[in-house]
């Protein structure tokens, strides 16, 4: 009896594990201003662009563990995200297929358009371009390509990478 109770012990512990750290691969952060994402560390780790407006607020980010591969939402003032729009190369509709964001599932500030990575959907219906920026990052020679979809007269954008 002792021996069957070790052995559901365990089976369940194996299974409570492997959903709890399931959960941990795929970490979603939030803050409220730039300098709170700042302070925490967040464009260091690479999970957000250091280019960002840093008048930007209600940043909410979500990456994945495994391949590096990251999203994130943002909010600006309309002439900030003109501002950066300026310094971004835009993606013909020719790519999208190429550049769709990583998501493994969808948080709830994600638009279902990019969840579903139907970046049309999101320039016809919504008034969104599709940018890219390539960015040097921390080791000589490496560059990290950032996407974006942004709506400047709505203030706000969305941005993402897809990791290794």
């Amino acid at each position: 009896m002792l021996r069957e109770l070790c052995s559901f012990a365990a089976i369940g512990a194996v299974i409570f594990s492997g959903i709890s750290c399931g959960k941990y691969e795929s970490p979603t952060s939030h803050y409220d201003t730039w300098p709170q994402l700042m302070k925490d560390g967040a464009t260091s780790r690479g999970w957000i662009a250091s280019f960002l407006p840093n008048s930007s607020t209600n940043i909410s980010e979500r990456h994945d563990l495994d391949s590096n591969a990251g999203c994130f939402r943002f909010f600006a003032p309309t002439a900030d995200l003109e501002l950066l729009v300026s310094q971004l190369e835009r993606v013909p509709s020719s790519r999208f297929d190429s550049i769709g964001p990583w998501l493994n599932g969808s948080p709830d500030w994600w638009p279902p358009a990019l969840a579903k990575k139907r970046l049309g959907e999101l320039v016809i219906n919504d008034g969104f371009e599709i940018y890219q920026k390539v960015d040097s990052v921390s080791q000589p020679g490496d560059t990290a390509v950032w996407y974006f979809a942004i709506n400047p007269p709505k203030g706000i954008g969305y941005g993402w990478h897809k990791g290794n």
